[in-house]
């Protein structure tokens, strides 16, 4: 009790009372059980459960979320964070609470479906995941540092149907009004949720100006979400903390901006235990609706705190730029590739297996890459500039050749029928460690797919007697 703030304390025993708050002081510092969500477009939960199982661990199901697991059985010298399986995409380590916006947001296969606030990635792959790859999925990242990381975990998993953008999430609502069908706003916050695993988080990082700033902040990305809905489409809003200011002030905003042009939905995910929304605060009263605000508190699942909530729009709306005659501008990424070096590609693939599907795909030269880039992405393109659409396939040489990317096997693994190389445990793991493997073997293309129990681990570059290791540095085991 000592190292939590007077004010934390208070703030919440006008919320919850006495009993309930010893609950949460007392989950607020009890060490955090690691999940791990399964990535269904590459192995399902039920293979994925007995393959880690065999390994000595022990799976015990998430229940809102089929798809995800409590990890137990690891040590200092075992952990599932540094698995082969989890370095080849196989899951993203990611806590239970997480896998719900995703889950609630419900994306559908061949939507529109918008990540305003989107990195590291866990809730941008499982929403990938959830719409099977098709469809367009738009990630933004204003911050460069973060957006590198969603980048590697996008890659990682395997997901080709994705564009990212670095744009201010306050200009979604001028720049696609009425554009998605599926938004979700996990807005940067407080993050009061992360005291079970940020040490030092009450004395470091926690403070109620901070908590100010965020609520101003979130009330302007809510206004562009909802602008850049589609009317009948659906937007989750969802923080990792607890506080009033930056959940049911935010929906009060919401409604206060739009009135009836939004309509708050019931948040109902089977085997999730919530509370409802708080409706006075310190003084304030917020609308009745704000009752549907869903608070995962520690207590009630074991798990980090979230809060959330979600809405559906009724009409259009239009925010002041656009009434104003503001347009947006994008531009395209590279140029199409000529027929010629299309018919070189596919005769570049043909050995590693049947890509013939790629005759009828958008493939676009941008820098030194062929990329992977689906006609649905050119709606995009008149709105914003995307600094990455699609999946960076192929690097060209100046002299003509070709060399596959990482991201180009994981994403298009199943195509891959034709000639490659499957390492056994010990191959695999020191492949993984960064290591060359010796190979005597002749191949038909001097880059070898390496895989790894039927999944792909990365390719290996055949010189002599030797497969060079071309994993990419940061998925190295270390």
């Amino acid at each position: 009790m000592a190292e939590i703030p007077s004010d934390f304390l208070e703030r919440y025993r006008e919320v919850l009372g006495d009993e309930l708050l010893q609950e949460l002081v007392r989950f607020l510092f009890k060490p955090l059980r690691r999940a791990l969500r399964v990535n269904t477009t590459r192995i399902s939960p039920e293979e994925m459960k007995r393959r880690l199982e065999d390994k000595g661990y022990r799976l015990e199901p998430v229940p809102w979320a089929e798809e995800g697991f409590w990890v137990y059985g690891e040590s200092e010298e075992k952990s599932s964070g540094k698995e082969l399986y989890h370095m080849m995409g196989l899951y993203y380590i990611q806590d239970a609470s997480s896998m719900v916006p995703p889950k609630v947001l419900n994306p559908q296969p061949g939507e529109m479906v918008l990540d305003m606030a989107a990195a590291p990635g866990g809730k941008a792959t499982h929403i990938a995941a959830l719409m099977k790859g098709e469809g367009v999925l738009v990630t933004n990242e204003p911050l460069l540092y973060r957006a590198k990381v969603l980048v590697g975990n996008m890659e990682r998993m395997g997901v080709r149907n994705s564009a990212m953008t670095l744009l201010r999430g306050n200009s979604f609502g001028w720049r696609f009004p009425n554009f998605f069908d599926r938004i979700l706003l996990d807005a940067p916050c407080s993050a009061e949720g992360s005291t079970r695993k940020e040490e030092g988080f009450f004395k470091n990082l926690w403070n109620l100006s901070y908590i100010r700033r965020a609520h101003n902040v979130q009330k302007a990305l809510i206004v562009s979400a909802i602008h850049a809905l589609k009317p009948g489409g659906v937007l989750v809003y969802s923080t990792c903390t607890m506080t009033p200011e930056e959940n049911e002030a935010i929906l009060a905003h919401a409604l206060s901006a739009f009135g009836s042009k939004v309509e708050v939905l019931e948040v109902r995910l089977p085997g999730l235990k919530t509370m409802e929304g708080i409706v006075t605060f310190e003084g304030r009263t917020f609308p009745e609706e704000v009752k549907k605000v869903a608070r995962i508190w520690p207590f009630l699942n074991d798990t980090e705190a979230f809060t959330l909530f979600m809405l559906t729009k009724r009409e259009e709306t239009f925010p002041a730029a656009v009434r104003r005659g503001r347009q947006p501008e994008g531009r395209l990424l590279g140029k199409m590739i000529d027929s010629g070096m299309r018919r070189k590609l596919l005769e570049f693939l043909k050995p590693y297996g049947d890509f013939e599907f790629l005759k009828k795909e958008r493939l676009v030269f941008s820098g030194d890459h062929i990329w992977y880039q689906p006609r649905k992405f050119l709606p995009l393109f008149e709105r914003a500039t995307l600094n990455r659409a699609g999946v960076k396939a192929i690097r060209v040489y100046n002299n003509g050749t070709f060399r596959p990317t990482h991201a180009f096997l994981l994403a298009f693994s199943e195509y891959f029928t034709g000639f490659k190389r499957e390492l056994d445990e010990e191959e695999a793991f020191r492949f993984a460690g960064g290591e060359n493997l010796p190979d005597s073997r002749e191949y038909p293309r001097e880059f070898v797919p390496l895989f790894f129990q039927g999944y792909p681990l990365g390719w290996g570059k055949k010189n002599e007697e030797i497969l060079l290791n071309k994993l990419p540095t940061p998925l190295v085991l270390r």
